[in-house]
């Protein structure tokens, strides 16, 4: 069985969209969700689709360049070393923003947990 698989017969999680939603956040939710997004906009970290899309290849003057340089590194480092196992793994990410690694591990089973619909 595919984690996948698993993560779809989890009661607690619901899939849509090709997401993996948790059901029945707490009703402090919206409450976190604003802190976070007002924390990610004080960040200068509300990236547009078209910019996610590149990540973690940034432009040269962007202010977090060296921020996406060590996470570019981390990515080709696991792509190295999972292209040397014998066979696939899984990966889960469980994230809160914008699922670059997801997005970049995709030549593995990925599966993504993200409670950020926005």
């Amino acid at each position: 069985m595919t984690l996948r698989d698993q993560l779809i017969k989890n009661e607690h999680l619901t899939f849509r969209d090709n997401l993996f939603e948790q059901r029945n956040i707490q009703s402090g939710y919206s409450e976190f969700q604003k802190r976070y997004e007002t924390l990610r906009s004080v960040e200068s970290r509300n990236y547009p689709d078209e910019f996610v899309r590149n990540l973690p290849e940034e432009p040269n003057e962007h202010p977090q360049k060296k921020d996406w340089t060590v996470r570019s590194n981390t990515l080709t480092l696991n792509t190295m070393y999972q292209q040397g196992m014998q066979k696939t793994h899984s990966v889960l990410e469980v994230v809160r923003g914008n699922a670059w690694l997801s997005h970049n591990l995709a030549k593995t089973e990925v599966c993504c947990i993200d409670n950020n619909r926005t």
